[in-house]
């Protein structure tokens, strides 16, 4: 488990990282490439992702510098680095592994016109399940 140029990646960091993306990553798909991001206000968990992926690490302006807020992070990767990423984590990923195989498939399919229109309709929907309600028992 490699991504091309870097050092490899242990199986125990690709597992604890999907774990992260479930709870705190976003995926997403705009004019053609796929997004992947993670926030948190722990700016050491973003560097793993960096140095596992790629991608870069920022800090993020908002509700920072508001009383009670804590400063914010985000670690972020797009095209290739995103879909390098989210290829490795598939396996692992739980609640995001839908979305992953989702933009994996429109990254396939993203130079062939129009036909990434419902999926990105499916991957809003994806998003928007609430696990509260949409999946009692």
């Amino acid at each position: 488990m490699a991504k091309p140029g870097t050092k490899l990646i242990r199986a125990e960091e690709v597992i604890y990282l999907a774990g992260v993306t479930d709870g705190e990553g976003c995926f997403g798909y705009d004019s053609g490439s796929v997004r992947f991001t993670v926030t948190n206000t722990y700016r050491p968990m973003c560097e793993r992702f960096q140095a596992a992926f790629g991608g870069q690490v920022r800090q993020l302006k908002g509700k920072n510098n508001e009383p009670g807020h804590r400063t914010q992070f985000s670690w972020r990767a797009s095209g290739e680095e995103a879909r390098a990423a989210m290829r490795e984590l598939l396996p692992y990923l739980d609640e995001k592994a839908a979305q992953a195989k989702l933009l994996l498939l429109m990254w396939d399919l993203r130079k062939v016109p129009g036909s990434t229109n419902k999926l990105n309709a499916e991957l809003k929907r994806l998003k928007r399940i609430d696990y509260g309600t949409d999946c009692a028992d």
